[in-house]
């Protein structure tokens, strides 16, 4: 997940018990980088084996759980990775109001908390503690481009309901349009918008995530993102508030109760408005331009800046990014655009 953001006002109300702040200091304990998953993934196997949690980890490191038997299942997606190093120590520690969580590396200095994705494992990890047919996926390396949804095969997802990203900074936003694109069904949104209302959340539009990855690689369900209580992610001040993070949990739990039936839904087409003096293009849904229209470099610049990745023109922005980014973009481009990119 990328972009800014601060704290403005704290939401309040349903404040997280205390055994559930014990459980999440226990999360977010065992830090991930953007290189190394290895020990959340050791974390989370032997979470889900201490409670009988069959789960599966298939080629790509992506944690795929299946609890109870039913005809339709509510899916829930987060991701193991930050995109921190924290080469000199990682400590957590519960700030003295006992609703934030913030970290510190073995010199006292202020680093990232991992909420971004630590705040989503602990609400799909809370959901298969309290819901009895529910589908979890905890993706591997979706800060480097949404590797592990990018390579999911997409039928473990045919008797999901929807599919919820918990991977949304602040404490309201419901993503339901992701570049210009409506994401989920009006049946789902119908039958859900009594539960959004209830605990404070409207749509809004937002950023690349996992669910959005499986939306573009036409998964054909409701997906979304839901805000989570993290805050200033992708920065040595990123914390957690503890109370929103619990509110998520709450709205996650009810939006289970209508996973009855499969909220089938495909995107329409998106458009993108190109500036033909600077070649810069982004998606837009009330724009006249197809993709169709964009000439390769146009529609490179418009891929990899639907990512976050964009600098200054696509070839640079290319060659410097890491091998398995570089070789994800390119396979999308492949596949949007029916045939192999050469790089110059």
């Amino acid at each position: 997940m990328s972009a800014m953001n601060i704290q403005t006002t704290i939401k309040k109300g349903n404040q997280i018990p205390e055994q559930m702040i014990r459980f999440a200091k226990e999360v977010f304990c065992t830090p991930a980088t953007t290189t190394n998953e290895t020990g959340i993934s050791i974390y989370i196997s032997q979470y889900l084996e201490s409670k009988n949690i069959s789960y599966e980890v298939d080629i790509s490191g992506n944690i795929l759980i299946t609890k109870g038997e039913s005809e339709n299942y509510p899916c829930f997606v987060s991701h193991l990775d930050t995109v921190h190093d924290y080469s000199n120590g990682f400590n957590i520690v519960l700030t003295r109001d006992r609703n934030n969580l913030i970290a510190y590396d073995n010199d006292g200095k202020r680093v990232g908390s991992g909420g971004d994705d630590r705040n989503g494992i602990f609400v799909c990890l809370y959901l298969l503690s309290v819901v009895n047919n529910i589908k979890v996926v905890i993706f591997s390396r979706e800060e480097t481009g949404g590797i592990g949804s990018g390579e999911i095969d997409l039928s473990f997802f045919n008797d999901c309901s929807f599919i919820a990203s918990i991977d949304r900074w602040g404490n309201s936003d419901f993503i339901s349009d992701y570049s210009g694109n409506k994401t989920c069904s009006d049946d789902f949104l119908e039958a859900s918008k009594g539960i959004f209302s209830r605990y404070g959340y409207k749509q809004a539009s937002g950023y690349f995530t996992d669910a959005f990855n499986l939306m573009n690689r036409k998964v054909g369900i409701t997906c979304m993102n839901l805000s989570c209580g993290y805050y200033q992610h992708h920065s040595d001040g990123e914390y957690t508030c503890l109370s929103e993070l619990w509110i998520c949990c709450l709205l996650s739990a009810e939006l289970c109760k209508i996973a009855n039936t499969i909220y089938t839904h495909t995107p329409t087409k998106p458009k993108c408005y190109v500036d033909s003096d600077t070649g810069y293009a982004w998606l837009n849904s009330y724009s006249s331009v197809e993709e169709d229209d964009l000439t390769d470099k146009e529609y490179m610049i418009l891929l990899l800046e639907e990512f976050g990745l964009y600098t200054s023109d696509p070839t640079g922005t290319l060659t410097s990014l890491e091998e398995d980014s570089r070789d994800w973009i390119l396979r999308e481009f492949e596949m949007d655009r029916g045939y192999e990119y050469i790089d110059g």
